[in-house]
């Protein structure tokens, strides 16, 4: 989860300087979000239908992700490869959280998925001031997912 929220935020900020896309950051980015949610549910110990549930989404993600990556090295990106890997491993982070009363570090992943609207609204509205500024909603998203990584990291360790 961390190198996919890396992966964006490194896109966006160079996209800010310098008003250019480097090449496969944002193509890959899911890749990494979908590994992420692949191995969440073995390390949360998911219960119940979660357990398949949040491993599919992974898998979906990683592969959809892949693909995004291999066609944009080709030289044609794949948006719907994209846009099935991105809502794939948020569908994934959400499930793998969704438990109310249970660890609030879990229930991290619940605001990967929240933060999708504000992020995409905020981004939209800057837009309008200058295309540039669509990227702050797109750091705002990395963020989240790099805190919910960060935040699952410090799960394996002592309170």
């Amino acid at each position: 989860m961390l190198g996919g929220a890396a992966l964006l935020a490194v896109k966006g900020i160079a996209i800010l300087i310098t008003g250019d896309q480097p090449p496969l950051l944002f193509e890959i980015s899911p890749f990494f979000l979908g590994l992420g949610v692949l191995l969440v549910g073995p390390a949360l110990d998911l219960g119940g239908n979660r357990r398949w549930i949040v491993p599919a989404l992974g898998l979906t993600s990683l592969l959809a992700g892949a693909a995004a990556a291999i066609t944009d090295l080709a030289g044609e990106a794949s948006g719907p490869a994209i846009a099935t890997a991105t809502l794939a491993a948020i569908g994934g982070a959400v499930v793998s959280g969704w438990h109310p009363g249970g660890d609030t570090r879990k229930r991290a992943l619940v605001l990967v998925g929240l933060s999708v609207v504000p992020a995409l609204l905020v981004g939209g509205i800057l837009s309008e001031i200058d295309e540039r500024l669509l990227e702050i909603g797109l750091l705002s998203y990395a963020t989240v997912w790099g805190l919910a990584g960060f935040r699952l990291v410090g799960r394996s360790q002592p309170a």
